[in-house]
């Protein structure tokens, strides 16, 4: 339950007191909410909720959705918050997911404005189009991409901005659906390399923010010159896998992307898409 205790603690301290249509009087040495704040707001004691933040205890679903309700948690924040609590069906592991990407594939081969790939909850890259290749390249053990965002070289150095900036991105996502399941081997081992590998991450784990905009914008640079992409997540929940697809932002960045695959020995018959890239 501590992944539990500590996401509520962090909210606590993150909502202010009118937000929950509480009234101020003085000053507050306690940021946000006090605990008894919200066991008031959610109709539990005071100690049992400080208990629950520490650890010491468990919650029924429906003493979750009060405290939930309490916090005003946003939808992803809040379905976090159940899945903490143990309340909810861990995803499939790899293995069980090859029918899965074989569904979704085409659907990357088809992508004809750049790469494209298909993840699971744990973020481990399961298939990828060419075009991904010839922009990344192959994805190396243990084919995760938070730990390639990470500790890749390579794609530090063709992103612009690092390989940090898009990976702090990602972060609440990955929070989101990885930290409740920390005791699953597969998990643990890639938390275990992300401790090991990029120590800096360590602060990063405070913040417990769990939305995030499904796209996000970055810039690789290519032999050819600097291309802006956007990066889009679709969740196919019904598979429990999600396909992630990059794209130019404008005509110009298209252009280069075009020019750059169509010089790549992995891509040189590859369509490029330009028409949708310039209505866009």
């Amino acid at each position: 339950m501590k992944v539990l205790g500590e996401f509520l603690r962090a909210h606590r301290e993150n909502t202010s007191p009118e937000s929950v249509g509480l009234r101020t009087i003085g000053s507050r040495r306690t940021p946000g909410l006090r605990r008894e704040e919200v066991a008031l707001l959610a109709g539990v004691g005071v100690s049992w909720y400080t208990w629950l933040e520490q650890g010491r205890v468990t919650a029924s679903r429906q003493v979750l959705e009060a405290i939930g309700r309490a916090l005003r948690l946003q939808e992803t924040s809040f379905e976090y918050m159940l899945l903490a609590g143990g309340f909810g069906k861990p995803p499939a592991n790899v293995a069980e997911q090859a029918h899965e990407v074989e569904v979704v594939r085409p659907v990357i081969e088809e992508w004809s404005h750049g790469p494209a790939f298909v993840m699971n909850s744990w973020f481990d890259i399961l298939a990828w189009n060419q075009p991904y290749l010839a922009v990344w390249g192959s994805p190396s053990p243990p084919h995760n991409l938070m730990v390639d965002l990470c500790t890749s070289s390579h794609i530090d150095a063709l992103l612009t901005g690092g390989g940090d900036m898009l990976a702090r991105h990602h972060l609440p996502r990955f929070r989101r659906q990885t930290a409740p399941h920390r005791e699953i081997s597969r998990v643990d081992y890639i938390y275990q390399i992300l401790e090991a590998r990029s120590p800096h991450l360590h602060d990063w784990w405070r913040c417990q923010t769990m939305d995030s905009p499904p796209t996000t914008s970055f810039a690789v640079s290519l032999p050819q010159g600097v291309v802006s992409m956007t990066q889009l997540f679709l969740d196919v929940k019904d598979l429990g896998v999600t396909v992630v697809l990059q794209r130019p932002d404008d005509r110009h960045s298209a252009a280069i992307m075009k020019q750059y695959l169509h010089c790549s020995p992995v891509t040189s018959g590859h369509r490029m898409n330009l028409g949708l890239t310039e209505a866009s």
